[in-house]
């Protein structure tokens, strides 16, 4: 029995990290080789504290750009999911995309009350 849910937990563990999308405050292995684990918090919401950001088809900088997003506009993401390597933050932004933000772009809050907003 144990053999059996070590095997399914392998398999689900496969398949979570192939689609590329984990939930929040989960650790994933980022490398076959590597003892880091990232751990992902997640908030209701992230805001843009940078003077601006593309949103993204996919969690990489050469993925297509599908807007942008302005830290003096507040624009935000509303949290849906993180990337499998916990850098891209994906989700429907406060301007209607759906897509991938970086996450060195965004501070994360629960609430529109005394929300991160950029210094620019």
């Amino acid at each position: 029995m144990k053999k059996l849910a070590l095997v399914l937990f392998l398999v689900f563990s496969s398949l979570c990290l192939n689609v590329g999308i984990v939930s929040a405050n989960t650790k994933v292995d980022v490398s076959a080789s590597s003892d880091m684990l990232v751990t992902a918090t997640s908030y209701k919401y992230y805001f843009v504290v940078v003077e601006a950001v593309a949103v993204r088809k996919s969690p990489s900088t050469s993925s297509t750009r599908l807007g942008l997003l302005y830290g003096a506009n507040e624009d935000y993401v509303t949290f849906s999911s993180f990337s499998s390597d916990g850098n891209w933050v994906y989700g429907t932004t406060s301007t209607g995309i759906t897509g991938y933000v970086s996450l060195s772009c965004l501070e994360g809050c629960n609430s529109f009350t005394d929300h991160p907003t950029w210094g620019g």
